[in-house]
């Protein structure tokens, strides 16, 4: 394997492989341990997101979760969040799957507004969101407080922190009391939408397009909310595909919780029942009292090469239920590919 300079200083900063994370996370440990920095336990701990080494998705919320368990080990249910994005750093889309062709370096940067800070706003363990772009003053600010990564140096180490199947298990084992949840700050959205109401997020998107929405995905939503005598809310996604659809007069279009976050989690907290394809507003939805979530069509695109890699990432395999803890549920594609709006009346009622 031909290995270049600059890839091997990138691996020792920001590792990828497994084994290069134990030796280096023992290595930074054992180093700290000898400095034997001076940890102030009556700072807040923090929880430091850095740009450069966590994607920016709603995988998020997983960080959330995992920080939060991470720093209950020390006594506190709630921290501080800092977005740290170095000065003149713009982040380039990943090439993976054609991923670069779907989104730009302008897209990325502008989640950060539009659903990174949100999202930790939102959070109830969540203390306060800080913005950071002065490497120097983050490494000096943040040297004796409680941190995760435990190791975190924006100069010499900074790792992706998120360990998804440990974050979702530790979902389904604790107390549904302890587990952090999402707080609504907006209420009035739209004045159409009266209760009792359930939604369905639209996902019409070229990225793994075998995830997308279909007219049968609506016609059988449509058949549950009349079930159910509840209003039909839909969020759209590609508002210039939104033609290629048929809707009945009686269904709403919010248009306003696809463009903010914060609305998006004030429609959800009040639905009946939120359904997705396999997209990451779900998780949304899962942190969100008093309401249930349904994620169809998952593992759709898991064909049986990269099923044990899928499983081995979110730490459950097929037929799993891990969110039941938390109201959500899983239609699973190889078990039941085409769903109806029976099987959304069941687990309602379930």
């Amino acid at each position: 394997m031909n290995i270049t300079k600059e890839r091997l200083k990138q691996e020792l900063v920001l590792p990828s492989r497994k084994f290069s994370k134990l030796i280096l996370e023992a290595y930074h440990s054992l180093k700290h341990f000898l400095k034997r920095t001076k940890i102030d336990k009556k700072q807040v701990p923090t929880l430091i997101w850095d740009i450069r080494s966590n994607p920016i998705t709603f995988d998020f919320i997983w960080l959330i979760i995992d920080a939060y368990n991470y720093f209950r080990e020390t006594g506190f249910s709630e921290y501080d969040v800092v977005i740290f994005i170095p000065h003149g750093y713009v982040q380039k889309p990943f090439s993976w799957n054609s991923y670069d062709k779907y989104f730009s370096s302008e897209d990325l940067m502008r989640r950060i507004k539009d659903m990174i800070i949100p999202i930790a706003e939102s959070f109830n363990c969540v203390r306060k969101v800080k913005l950071e772009s002065d490497i120097e003053k983050l490494q000096q600010n943040y040297k004796s407080v409680i941190k995760y990564p435990r190791n975190y140096d924006p100069l010499k180490y900074y790792p992706n922190p998120l360990k998804y199947s440990k974050a979702v298990s530790s979902i389904s084992k604790n107390n549904k009391n302890i587990i952090p949840f999402f707080e609504s700050k907006i209420h009035n959205i739209n004045k159409a939408i009266i209760e009792p109401y359930v939604t369905l997020t639209l996902r019409d998107h070229g990225y793994s397009p075998t995830r997308n929405c279909n007219q049968k995905d609506i016609d059988e939503f449509l058949e549950f909310a009349l079930s159910l005598n509840a209003q039909p809310v839909i969020v759209p996604d590609d508002i210039e595909k939104l033609s290629k659809y048929n809707f009945p007069k009686n269904i709403i279009l919010c248009k306003e919780a696809r463009t903010s976050l914060a609305k998006r989690i004030s429609l959800y907290s009040k639905s009946k029942m939120n359904i997705f394809p396999p997209s990451g507003p779900f998780y949304v939805s899962l942190f969100l009292k008093n309401t249930k979530s349904v994620m169809y069509n998952i593992g759709v695109n898991w064909d049986d090469d990269e099923s044990p890699r899928q499983r081995k990432v979110y730490g459950y395999k097929l037929g799993d239920q891990p969110y039941t803890n938390l109201d959500g549920r899983l239609i699973w594609h190889a078990m039941n590919p085409r769903f109806t709006y029976k099987d959304l009346i069941e687990i309602y009622f379930s």
